[in-house]
């Protein structure tokens, strides 16, 4: 795999390297890290997040040279975080004429591309490009060891995830040994929300109910404007619903303006919201997923919920079983 990826990557005249769309901090941190290899390999490139930089990996270095559209003179592209190309976004309507590379963590991944680097026992895309650097004979300086902390820290939710084991914590460690702040991460990743998600939150929250460990909430475009925030961000709710007690799956239906609905899941290990999701066109993790429905708020989150409930019924009569 190193020779194969090595060789694509330095016999490339120009590389697109891309994350998906809606990026959260491993994906932007992966896309910057990666980004940093390149350069010291002296490959040219151009990173690329078609819907910019959150506001949660804004203080990532070097997150000023991301742009958010594809050049049209690339001939490999390097996809990082994501499950299936249209992640991308536009840009994935390009790739036919070049040489994919395929990094990701995803159980949902669709095994696509020439080179492929997946690691679904990874619990981010920061840990395989910090393992890619290693192979490649490249050690970690403090702004690439504070990107790739960054995916680590905020696919774990701060290491709070029941998948957190020992790897994990020693991937962390190395990071910090080799720079990156934890704490400043774990800062920028968690404590510099907009004050237009306190708004939001208020909004969101006072209409969210729970039943039979379900417990979900909806996002309406007068929310969002209302609060100044803007469309595609969910103000990471659905992480702190699925934080209540009595919850076994948490679910933020979004509206977009699109006549579609977002839908954010999140749920306590045994139950399988990445199967859910699948069965809805999108993908994730077993206990952190997402997927895009065409349709009005109330239709899809009926669709969904019921699906939902049925995964935390499955999971009950599973453990009663055990």
């Amino acid at each position: 795999m190193r020779s194969s990826l090595e060789s694509v990557v330095r016999g490339a005249g120009h590389v697109l390297a891309a994350t998906h769309v809606s990026p959260d901090p491993d994906g932007i941190g992966s896309l910057l890290a990666l980004g940093m290899l390149l350069e010291r390999m002296q490959v040219s490139h151009t990173l690329v997040s078609q819907d910019g930089v959150p506001y949660d990996a804004d203080f990532l270095p070097g997150a000023d040279t991301i742009v958010t559209d594809a050049p049209h003179d690339f001939d490999v592209a390097i996809l990082l975080d994501c499950s299936e190309p249209r992640r991308i976004g536009a840009a994935a309507e390009r790739l036919d004429e070049a040489t994919v590379v395929n990094i990701d963590h995803h159980a949902t991944n669709t095994r696509f591309g020439d080179v492929i680097r997946v690691d679904a026992g990874a619990l981010s895309t920061s840990q395989i490009v910090h393992r890619l650097a290693g192979e490649l004979g490249y050690s970690l300086d403090r702004r690439m060891a504070t990107c790739l902390l960054a995916g680590l820290v905020g696919d774990t939710q701060g290491f709070r995830i029941a998948a957190t084991d020992a790897r994990v914590l020693d991937d962390a460690a190395a990071l910090v040994a080799a720079g990156g702040d934890l704490g400043e991460v774990s800062r920028g990743v968690f404590g510099a929300r907009p004050l237009g998600h306190v708004a939001l939150w208020g909004r969101v929250l006072a209409g969210a109910s729970q039943s039979a460990g379900v417990l979900s909430a909806q996002i309406r475009l007068a929310d969002r404007r209302a609060a100044g925030v803007a469309e595609d961000d969910d103000a990471g709710i659905v992480n702190f619903l699925q934080s209540v007690r009595g919850t076994r799956a948490a679910v933020i239906f979004s509206e977009q303006g699109d006549s579609k609905v977002s839908v954010s899941l999140r749920s306590v290990p045994g139950v399988d919201v990445a199967a859910v999701a699948a069965d809805f066109g999108g993908g994730g993790h077993r206990q952190a997923a997402g997927c895009t429905l065409v349709g009005d708020l109330i239709d899809v989150s009926s669709r969904v919920l019921a699906r939902v409930r049925q995964a935390v019924d499955d999971s009950t009569l599973g453990r009663g079983s055990g």
